[in-house]
């Protein structure tokens, strides 16, 4: 029976910096190679740091991968709109759609083996999963934050609904934009999605 290693929590700046290091050399070589083509050698290497002080704050890969998501995960929401905006016009909103369209889609392009390998290892990894479904829970939460908070501007009846389809074209939309490749330019195909939304949900 192979023994437990104790895994640790920095406590000194040194182990703090060191476990930093860890983690971003690892997202690099994540996004490099894949998940799949990385291993911890290569990344306690890529950070400058002994295979076995790797081992002392991760238990294996997969624990270095998913808190590589973990921080992504927290990158991303921070990207997300924390403030109610003010909406005088279509205009207004056409405008805030755009920037959140953009701005996850960049976001997803930075990390777009990742997002790739996260796709595959959500069937077999239920702390991938979670952190899936966590991100889409927090982007369903904001849509009905939004929608009900200016319900007066939407035509549809089943607001939850709506949020539903919603939060899946944003993510079809940018999941488009940033891995694949098109043969139209991506503004037109935001402007496309947002005509629909506009034509769908609002008066």
């Amino acid at each position: 029976m192979s023994e437990v290693r104790p895994i640790r929590k920095p406590r000194q700046s040194r182990g703090v910096a060191s476990r930093a290091k860890i983690v971003d050399a690892a997202f690099e070589l994540f996004q490099e190679k894949g998940y799949y083509g990385t291993n911890t050698e290569e990344i306690a290497k890529a950070a400058d740091v002994s295979i076995g002080c790797l081992y002392s704050y991760f238990k294996d890969r997969d624990d270095l991968f998913r808190e590589v998501l973990n921080q992504r995960q927290q990158i991303f929401l921070q990207l997300l709109p924390s403030e109610p905006i003010t909406i005088k016009s279509k205009e207004d909103i056409r405008e805030w759609l755009t920037k959140q369209i953009n701005r996850v889609a960049e976001f997803q392009k930075r990390s777009w083996r990742i997002y790739t390998d996260i796709r595959s290892l959500s069937f077999s990894s239920p702390a991938v999963l979670r952190i899936l479904t966590e991100q889409r829970n927090h982007r369903l939460h904001m849509a009905m934050e939004f929608f009900n908070t200016h319900k007066q501007i939407f035509k549809v009846e089943d607001i939850e609904a709506a949020a539903v389809l919603f939060c899946n074209l944003i993510s079809v939309t940018t999941e488009q934009i940033a891995f694949r490749e098109n043969d139209i330019s991506e503004e037109r195909i935001v402007q496309a999605v947002i005509d629909a939304l506009m034509a769908y949900l609002f008066i």
